[in-house]
């Protein structure tokens, strides 16, 4: 387990309980922007039902659900984090103060300094209207790319 920034907590999948322990409270307690990261079968569906089913003030968005529902409006752009799915989806305005945002591709292509901009204004407006968010992605999603824009990173890997 790593702590990156504020909080970085690496944990494997044979990781014992004081690790998910730390992970979930981390997840429940923290008021602090969280990106989740690990690839298929980490783990990350396990900490969002534990944070779920301890936390009622969270709205959970799947970004493939939305897109299988939406995937006619022709701008929509799969399930990436960027400008033209938050034209359609104002994830901002839900009451709720925890947005998990789960299934989130970043894109590989970071330098473009449009899709850069987006994600820090993103994140610097969630922070203005009270907001906390939880981004759950995978490293081949570009998740690796956005660690430093978080305050906390829960980093899950297969042993």
């Amino acid at each position: 387990m790593r702590i990156k920034h504020s909080n970085m907590i690496n944990m494997n999948m044979n990781m014992n309980m004081n690790m998910m322990k730390e992970a979930i409270d981390v997840l429940i307690n923290s008021e602090k922007h969280i990106l989740i990261i690990g690839e298929t079968g980490t783990g990350k569906s396990t900490l969002l039902a534990e944070l779920l089913i301890n936390d009622t003030d969270v709205k959970y968005f799947d970004f493939c659900d939305i897109y299988k529902r939406h995937e006619h409006l022709p701008l929509l752009k799969h399930h990436y984090l960027c400008d033209e799915n938050f034209d359609y989806f104002d994830f901002l305005s839900a009451p709720e103060k925890t947005l998990v945002l789960n299934s989130v591709a970043i894109g590989n292509n970071l330098r473009e300094s449009k899709v850069v901009q987006f994600i820090v204004r993103f994140i610097k407006t969630a922070r203005k209207r009270g907001k906390r968010l939880i981004v759950v992605t995978t490293p081949s999603d570009g998740g690796v790319q956005i660690q430093n824009l978080f305050d906390t990173v829960i980093s899950l890997t297969r042993s």
